[in-house]
């Protein structure tokens, strides 16, 4: 009796192991690198990402953005996890992210965004001149 009962929690056990059961986790980034015209780094600028969908519906209004962060003084703006809810649906493993930064210089407001396209648990980093 105890023979058949061993016997039956290891087949549970094995049987209850995947290999898609790996709890490795990645995640999608982006760096959003903002520099001047001569090049130098950017700071305190405020950069929104935006899902394809929500860009697509809402366009860079930034009271849709899904995330958004102020460039540090190498002015870098990074997003961490952009895999939040309606991106990357199932089956789906690939995702484009707008990035909009939106800065005043000599008194005028002004916006300036690139599109970039992720595999899931990418990480990328792109440039936005301010000028």
């Amino acid at each position: 009796m105890k023979k058949i009962l061993l016997l039956s929690i290891s087949i549970l056990i094995f049987a209850s192991c995947s290999k898609d059961d790996d709890n490795t986790t990645t995640v999608t980034n982006a760096t959003v690198i903002l520099k001047n015209a001569s090049g130098q780094p950017v700071s305190g600028i405020t950069v929104y990402s935006y899902s394809e969908d929500s860009w697509e519906v809402d366009g860079d209004n930034s009271f849709f953005s899904n995330q958004n962060v102020i460039s540090n003084p190498e002015g870098k703006s990074t997003f961490s996890n952009l895999e939040y809810t309606g991106t990357f649906f199932p089956n789906e493993n690939q995702e484009t992210y707008h990035f909009s930064a939106h800065y005043s210089l000599g008194g005028v407001n002004k916006k300036k965004a690139v599109g970039m396209t992720f595999n899931k648990g990418e990480a990328k980093t792109v440039n936005i001149t301010i000028d």
